[in-house]
This record gives C-alpha cells, sequence and structure tokens, in this order.
C-alpha cells in the first residue's frame, strides 16, 4: 500500500482505487467515498469520515462504533445535550449536528479507542460523558486490552485500551462494575437509521 501510494506521487496522476478493505481505503486514499446500495453515503478525507462520519452506515463502516439511541435536549454555548433512551445525560459539540437532526430519534457513538473504563467507586474525569456498565469479556491484544461492557441500559460496547502500563486484563475483568467514560469532543453523533437503511 505504501509503495503504490509512493508511485502515485511520483508518477503524478490520479488514481481511482476501488476497495471493500477499510483500512487500505484510509491508508491509500486523499479522498474516499463510502457507497452504500449504489450511492455515496459520504466522501471526505479519512479523518474526516473516521471521527465524523454523517451517517450510522458510514460510522459502522469504517471501524467499529458504539452506539447509544435518545434524543436531543437542549443546545447551549456549543454544546448540545442528549439524553438516553434510559435516561443518562451525554454531551456532543454542538457542530457535530447534522441541521437536519431536528427532533427525532438520534445516536451518539464513540470509537472504543476513545473510551476509558474507570471502576466502580472512582471518580470519573470532569466533565467526561460517563455511562454504567459491566464488564462481560476482557481480551489482552498484547499492544491492546479488548473489554466488552454491558450498559445498564442495554447497549454491548466495546473499549480498546493501549497496554501502557503491562497490566493484566483481570484488573478490570468480567464482572467488574465500571463506568465507561470519554471525552465528549469524541462524540459521534447521526441519525438513527430504519431496518430498511
Amino acid at each position: 500500500q505504501i509503495e503504490l501510494k509512493r508511485i502515485q506521487r511520483e508518477v503524478g496522476i490520479t488514481f481511482v482505487h476501488v476497495t471493500h478493505d477499510q483500512e487500505e481505503a484510509m491508508t491509500m486514499a486523499d479522498t474516499i467515498a463510502v457507497m452504500n446500495q449504489g450511492r455515496i453515503e459520504q466522501q471526505g478525507g479519512a479523518t474526516d469520515l473516521y471521527e465524523r462520519p454523517a451517517t450510522e452506515f458510514v460510522a459502522n463502516f469504517l471501524g467499529d462504533c458504539n452506539l447509544v439511541d435518545g434524543k436531543l435536549a437542549g443546545r447551549t454555548g456549543g454544546v448540545a445535550e442528549f439524553v438516553t433512551h434510559d435516561g443518562a445525560h451525554l454531551r456532543v459539540p454542538e457542530d457535530r449536528i447534522d441541521p437536519s437532526l431536528n427532533g427525532g430519534t438520534v445516536r451518539v457513538g464513540v470509537r472504543p479507542e476513545k473510551l476509558t473504563l474507570v471502576p466502580a467507586g472512582v471518580d470519573v474525569p470532569s466533565g467526561a460523558n460517563a455511562l454504567k456498565g459491566r464488564v462481560e469479556i476482557a481480551s489482552f491484544l498484547g499492544t491492546a486490552i479488548q473489554y466488552v461492557v454491558h450498559t445498564t441500559g442495554g447497549e454491548e460496547f466495546t473499549a480498546v485500551e493501549q497496554n501502557r502500563l503491562g497490566t493484566e486484563p483481570d484488573s478490570i475483568g468480567p464482572g467488574r462494575d465500571v463506568t465507561i467514560a470519554w471525552d465528549p469532543a469524541h462524540s459521534i453523533l447521526v441519525a438513527k437509521e430504519t431496518a430498511d437503511a
């Protein structure tokens, strides 16, 4: 992939690359068009599509995305408040909200690598979004530990934490109550898609 990108730059011509491999697309393309059933869902640079997907399809197509249902409750000072189906309050930067999402059911998402698991009884960082849950699975992957957490609202969230300290996955292992926390700036907001979409 890197060699092809180098050749493209040396030759100086436009390449059109069609692939189903998301990582390949993000590595090689300057501009990506994500298609769904023959139409473009969103196009742009890899970072923009990954960090600010416009639709639920794009959010899930380019990597894993944890999503929770709810409604927008209000907007103040550049931040929107989102209330989940089970009453949790989350914050989303107002610039992440498409104007067409006015009053309908929406989904707030966050990528697994943006999450921090905070053991029960420990304070969550000030200003962080937070959902309570219980760890179901902790898998040691070498460079990271992957957790599957069932939230009190019924969602299954995946969290990936880098193995910086060499900690065993049992330190926050299965059966442990935790709070899933993340910086509101990392929140994604998309319209809830119907089963037909």
